[in-house]
């Protein structure tokens, strides 16, 4: 296996945030959702609710990394 090249290595940091950012958003949403479900009895409406929110927050925070790279500030 070749090693990584260097001047490659920002990028790949930046991919490897980027999609763990994105995740930990949408599965932070539904446990949070989940924990709601459970403590008021929502019969699944938290998770759902909790999905989306985390999807949204998610994508917001990916638009924001990805105009941060436009200004080349990464």
């Amino acid at each position: 296996m070749t090693p990584i090249p260097k001047e490659l290595l920002p990028y790949l940091h930046l991919i490897i945030s980027i999609g763990a950012g994105v995740v930990v958003s949408i599965v932070g949403g539904f446990l949070i959702g989940l924990w709601l479900d459970r403590w008021l009895g929502w019969q699944g409406v938290g998770s759902i609710a909790g999905i989306g929110i985390g999807v949204v927050v998610g994508f917001v925070w990916l638009y924001r990394k990805v105009t941060d790279i436009t200004n080349d500030s990464f």
